[in-house]
């Protein structure tokens, strides 16, 4: 993604297609999805994990349930606010969170209904 041009607030999250969510007791979330290979040591290690689960806790699966194709990372902040209470960084730490799970493969970046390249 070329940053210089895109305001991450801007960016739209979007859960891929083949991510499962699975609701936990508490609420909590596990994500389960096809793991991404990589190239080079680690993708000859990841080739056995076929599939990749995230368990979250209850942050996290709040702002699970904020994503949903249509808000942008700046909407989701706003819609947080409440939740984390205005504790110091939440913003990014929403940021941080959201580009985290796009690293392992279970989020992709939309701006205005099309898929940015990473």
């Amino acid at each position: 993604m070329n940053t210089d041009k895109t305001n991450i607030l801007d960016v739209i999250p979007a859960l891929h297609e083949d991510v499962i969510i699975n609701k936990g007791k508490e609420g909590e979330y596990t994500l389960s999805f096809p793991a991404l290979h990589n190239k080079g040591f680690f993708g000859f290690l990841s080739r056995w994990s076929k599939t990749k689960h995230i368990e979250l806790d209850k942050t996290g699966s709040e702002v699970i349930r904020q994503i949903d194709g249509k808000r942008n990372i700046e909407e989701i902040i706003k819609n947080m606010s409440g939740y984390f209470e205005c504790k110091d960084n939440y913003a990014e730490r929403i940021i941080m969170f959201i580009s985290g799970l796009r690293a392992q493969g279970a989020i992709k970046y939309m701006i205005a209904d099309r898929n940015i390249k990473s």
